[in-house]
């Protein structure tokens, strides 16, 4: 961009160059003016963390990889390249300056991006999801994957999500690794279950939660890995017919688990009972509706 904003994302600056990392310090600096002419400044916190969402030692990376996308690197739609700030205008809902065209239009964007909290990850987001404006497809998942690295390694609160096998990515609120590599591994196959497993994983941890959604998700997640064992022929299956069926002869059934509890309750029993409660704890789709909340 324009030597107004101190940076440059029009000079197509290599991975770890001086140009994406005087974008990264324009950023900083943006966040300093803004603190010393509020006199805001949390105690023990990072600053820049707090506006941007990103720790200060990040933004030189994360920059690396946003500037090919905002400079339209990647393939084109038919002969008309895709302008990325235009679409981060329109799908974020952002009213950007574009008085000075498209250079300006830029700078407006990372102007907003170092005042206004929580916005940088909703764009790097969208840049991840739409990662072909700016890459080559043969370059995505590296430029992907390199931003992970960055954001793992400056310990940032966000992780890069990619759905298996598929030019998929998103940013989304780090968790355990065990917990990521088995929801990873689940997510993985094709059927339904799967999708929707991650579709709850991305209303859980990503840029939108929505806990009533990612709970409705988790739900029919659970169902279709059910009905495709107990009632796998039937066109109006649901999760609480299964139950039903589940329920009327469990002895019918096995588990990996042999044992009884301590209160006489089989394993199967006991996977009915775990059911049961999921379906009948979806308390935004049964009566009465309660809310479901992040808590």
């Amino acid at each position: 961009m324009g030597q107004r904003a101190g940076m440059s994302l029009e000079s197509r600056p290599r991975p770890g160059s001086a140009n994406a990392s005087l974008s990264a310090v324009a950023l900083v600096r943006l966040r300093r003016k803004r603190e010393v002419e509020t006199g805001a400044t949390a105690v023990g916190a990072d600053p820049t963390e707090e506006t941007t969402g990103f720790p200060r030692h990040a933004l030189s990376g994360v920059m690396d990889f946003l500037g090919p996308v905002f400079r339209g690197d990647g393939r084109w739609l038919g002969d008309r390249p895709r302008n990325f700030v235009q679409e981060a205008e329109r799908k974020l809902r952002l009213q950007l300056d574009w008085s000075r065209g498209a250079q300006g239009a830029s700078e407006s964007l990372l102007r907003a991006m170092s005042t206004e909290p929580g916005l940088m990850p909703r764009v790097v987001d969208l840049a991840l999801k739409e990662i072909a404006i700016g890459y080559p497809p043969n370059a995505c998942e590296e430029a992907a994957l390199e931003l992970d690295r960055v954001l793992r390694d400056s310990g940032a609160e966000w992780k890069v999500s990619q759905v298996s096998r598929r030019l998929d990515f998103s940013l989304e609120r780090r968790i355990d690794a065990a917990t990521s590599a088995a929801l990873d591994a689940l997510a993985s196959e094709q059927e339904p279950a799967a999708v929707h497993l991650a579709e709850a994983r991305n209303r859980a941890y990503g840029q939108h939660p929505d806990a009533g959604k990612a709970y409705d998700e988790a739900v029919k997640a659970v169902e279709a890995a059910v009905i495709n064992v107990v009632i796998p022929n039937d066109p109006t299956a649901t999760l609480g017919k299964a139950i039903g069926v589940l329920r009327a002869d469990p002895k019918q059934w096995k588990c990996t688990f042999t044992r009884a509890t301590g209160d006489g309750q089989s394993p199967v029993e006991v996977v009915i009972g775990m059911l049961d409660m999921l379906w009948r704890n979806e308390t935004e789709r049964h009566s009465p509706v309660t809310p479901i909340t992040l808590e």
